[in-house]
């Protein structure tokens, strides 16, 4: 009956391996299948693109040179052809134009004059080369050859004829190196000084960008592939898992007429009794497992908890529950046990019976004579939803001093665009509306315009969230910061004296810019009920061996004595509740010690500042870089 039953299991096994084999065959070679078209997509669209920038690029120029163009000619007394004076002048204006308009080091703008439509020797000369200087105002002829034989002059040429604009390519020198490589460029025919204006970018620089994009994608693809591979497998190894788990059972069932020995089994029954009458306390999750997670028993708190009843894990593995963003610092936790440290308190998440997860706090410890795990954990999903809503509300709160912030930047550019926009309408109704006016008017629209979306972008990049430590600078982060909120300080005579050395950090950019602002508009609020005219706040940050230290110092009168040890808790706020949550320095402190595993603090101190002495409140935070 055993070897039937074990024939049965194992063959059902065999068969599910073999269909999932199958199946990830086939799945892996559609994908492959649909990489290649998307490649094929990608890099006809980067061609395209960049084909489309080429010819903005003339356009652009063109405009800039006939506007030139209309603006000489119309101070002539013969307004249908530039005379001499005005040729020379449109061409040394272009090519400063030209020269001052080099792309990467990779794209320029150069121009020949066609002499004779024909083609032939001497059909054009060299007007304007940015890169070639020494060849301006030599001859060109349409049977010249590049080094692969082509003849990238009388195709151009009878391209322009045709269509008054070509897209070719051909082999040239680069810009400062002697290196000749493939290019592919754009001319077209600017008619009324017969230039031909052409530009182009390097092949290889558009071949390395393609390459680049493409590994891109193959990596998307060939990580996704294994993360879909590695799912199904946790499927198929839950399924043997209970293939094997019935098999057990069933074997068990066979040999339960099998009596062991009575006087033995009296003894473990009554210290099985004892132990079974802590471990099934169902208050917190017990658990015994090997080193290698293989749950070997466990209490009923796993189905208050976790909806699991002990049938349902027993013999299984209990990473299998852990969250998979969770499994790589579970793995050293267990390697820890393993290495004979007891674990006093350790966070993870593990996935209850309806799909959802549990943030489980666990301690534990190996018995070393027989080499299994004894774990217990708390249920402390509700305390840290509770501290993430503080986190969100701290964040909001940040969010609408943002805003107010945004509200006091944007008045200034606006009113230069409102005031610049009725200065165009009023010269274009009394028709006094000249080039130079125009164009001064449109770069002050374009700047502040500029200006308006900076400001958008620096406050989207502090909306958005990051899960991940990036490298960054203290002095950008103070810098991003104060773009933000510089002119409601200003708005309120706050003046702010930076004193920031060179800190480069590795953490989380945004979390840390949400402290500044924090510490910043509490010394703010404070200076505003100050008398003192002179309103001032010091930024410092320096290094101190390994520590990285700032402060933030304000000459607002200081805290209270009676409320300083108090203003980190949450809700603790001095404000009216109408303006105030009482969570800002609460979650800075959060930030600092959970997340840069430092310390913020915060003291009255008294100081001088050209030659006048102050008092004030002094926050200052430290943490290992």
């Amino acid at each position: 009956m055993k070897n039937k039953l074990n024939i049965l299991i194992f063959s059902s096994i065999f068969l599910i391996l073999t269909l999932f084999s199958i199946s990830i065959y086939l799945d892996i070679q559609y994908q492959n299948d649909l990489l290649n078209k998307q490649l094929t997509t990608l890099e006809s669209s980067i061609k395209n693109e960049y084909k489309q920038r080429l010819k903005e690029s003339i356009n652009s120029t063109i405009v800039y040179i006939d506007t030139m163009y209309k603006h000489l000619i119309k101070e002539q007394k013969n307004h249908l052809k530039l005379n001499t004076k005005n040729k020379r002048i449109l061409i040394d204006e272009t090519r400063k134009y030209l020269y001052n308009n080099i792309q990467d080091m990779l794209r320029y703008t150069w121009i020949n004059k066609i002499i004779n439509y024909k083609g032939g020797d001497n059909f054009a000369i060299r007007l304007i080369h940015p890169n070639l200087k020494h060849t301006e105002g030599s001859f060109l002829s349409t049977k010249t050859k590049d080094i692969k034989g082509n003849l990238p002059y009388l195709e151009e040429l009878n391209g322009i004829k045709k269509d008054k604009e070509i897209y070719y390519t051909y082999y040239f020198k680069q810009l400062n190196t002697l290196e000749a490589t493939e290019k592919l460029s754009y001319a077209k025919l600017y008619k009324k000084m017969d230039w031909i204006i052409v530009t182009g970018i390097p092949l290889n620089s558009l071949n390395e960008l393609i390459k680049n994009e493409k590994d891109y994608l193959k990596r998307i693809h060939k990580k996704d592939t294994y993360t879909l591979t590695f799912y199904r497998g946790i499927i198929l190894v839950l399924f043997i898992l209970i293939l094997l788990i019935l098999r057990k059972k069933l074997i068990l069932t066979l040999n339960e007429n099998e009596k062991l020995n009575e006087k033995l089994e009296k003894k473990l029954k009554n210290v099985e009794t004892n132990f079974n009458k802590f471990f099934e306390l169902p208050i917190n999750i017990f658990l015994i497992s090997d080193l290698k997670g293989k749950i070997l028993q466990i209490n009923s708190g796993w189905e208050k908890i976790l909806g699991y009843k002990a049938e349902e894990l027993v013999n299984t593995n209990y990473l299998d529950l852990v969250h998979p963003h969770d499994i790589d610092k579970t793995l050293i936790a267990m390697k820890e046990l393993e290495q004979g440290h007891d674990l006093l308190f350790f966070e993870n998440r593990y996935k209850h019976k309806n799909g959802s997860y549990k943030t489980l706090a666990w301690s534990a410890n190996v018995l070393q004579e027989n080499g299994l795990i004894y774990g217990s954990a708390l249920n402390i999903t509700e305390l840290k939803e509770k501290s993430e809503i503080i986190y969100q509300q701290s964040k909001m709160a940040a969010i609408g001093e943002m805003t107010a912030n945004i509200s006091h930047q944007w008045r200034q550019p606006l009113s230069v665009i409102s005031t610049a926009s009725s200065g165009l309408l009023l010269k274009k109704s009394i028709d006094d509306l000249d080039d130079e006016f125009l164009i001064n008017t449109l770069e002050q629209i374009t700047q502040s315009t500029q200006y308006l979306s900076d400001t958008i972008e620096d406050f989207r990049n502090f909306y958005t969230p990051t899960r991940e430590k990036t490298e960054f600078k203290i002095e950008h982060v103070v810098k991003k910061t104060l773009n933000l909120v510089k002119k409601r300080y200003e708005n309120e005579n706050i003046k702010i004296i930076k004193n920031i050395s060179d800190i480069t950090i590795v953490n989380f950019e945004n979390q840390f810019l949400q402290v500044l602002i924090n510490l910043l508009n509490n010394a703010r609020d404070q200076l505003c009920k100050s008398k003192d005219i002179n309103k001032l706040i010091f930024i410092n940050a320096y290094k101190k061996d390994t520590k990285v230290i700032f402060e933030i110092i304000d000459n607002g009168g200081g805290i209270k004595e009676d409320i300083i040890d108090k203003i980190f808790e949450p809700y603790f706020t001095t404000k009216d509740k109408s303006i105030g949550t009482g969570i800002g320095l609460y979650m800075s402190e959060e930030i600092i010690v959970k997340h840069f595993e430092g310390q913020i603090k915060v003291e009255n101190h008294t100081f001088s500042y050209k030659d006048k002495e102050y008092v004030g409140a002094k926050f200052t935070i430290e943490f290992n870089n």
